[in-house]
């Protein structure tokens, strides 16, 4: 029998947008994060930090952040799962802390859900090496990327990350998203949402393990300087 897509209900005017990062040991990136997520246009949002540091995050005064201190060495899949649950927004979005995000994104995200879609994302993005100042196009031919996505929080809450896999949780997770809301996929045509910062911390893409295509003038021209 045929999927028959889901829809959701219209999305606030003023919906909230949860922000989610999963970190540990990587205090150097929190200024960059805080830097995508105060130059979002959308006005209404949160960040949401689940840190497993040994000292974690501190967001100070701010309301508008909230930070979620686990022990280190818990699992990414694990502080997934965790932010998911402590989100608050209408949608979610994925803000890992060595990421770019575009000022438009979570913008992009509410026009695109706005009238039912349970997630909504690009099909491809960049990956960036700073220090050689080269980057490389990604065309996403497996649908929607998860570091572009918007997802209406009621949609994927049901759906939990693989605490059993060390590597990759979110493309089985992703995997699940589609398989659940076939056809309910709003597809942004922009290549610009984010980009991947390719450095040796990097879990699963190391400057070392990319072939970097593109002087980064090529990327600048996208999303200006």
């Amino acid at each position: 029998m045929p999927v028959i897509p889901r829809q959701f209900g219209r999305l606030p005017d003023h919906a909230l947008v949860s922000c989610l990062c999963v970190t540990e040991g990587r205090s150097a990136f929190m200024p960059w994060l805080l830097w995508c997520f105060d130059r979002q246009t959308w006005p209404r949002r949160e960040l949401v930090i689940v840190d497993s540091s040994e000292h974690p995050f501190g967001a100070g005064a701010r309301d508008d952040i909230r930070v979620v201190a686990l022990p280190p060495g818990t699992g990414i899949a694990r502080k997934r799962n965790l932010a998911l649950q402590a989100a608050r927004g209408d949608v979610v979005a994925w803000f890992d802390d060595d990421d770019w995000q575009h000022p438009e994104k979570l913008a992009c995200h509410v026009e695109a859900l706005r009238d039912g879609m349970a997630y909504a994302g690009s099909l491809s993005a960049w990956f960036v090496d700073l220090a050689a100042a080269r980057c490389a196009r990604l065309n996403g031919a497996q649908g929607v990327t998860f570091n572009s996505a918007g997802f209406r929080r009621e949609a994927v809450l049901p759906l939990t990350f693989r605490e059993d896999v060390a590597r990759a949780s979110d493309s089985y997770w992703m995997r699940e998203v589609v398989a659940r809301h076939c056809g309910s996929a709003a597809v942004i045509a922009r290549d610009d949402l984010f980009f991947w910062l390719s450095h040796e911390g990097n879990v699963s893409n190391p400057a070392r393990k990319r072939r970097f295509s593109h002087h980064l003038a090529r990327l600048r021209d996208r999303i200006g300087s």
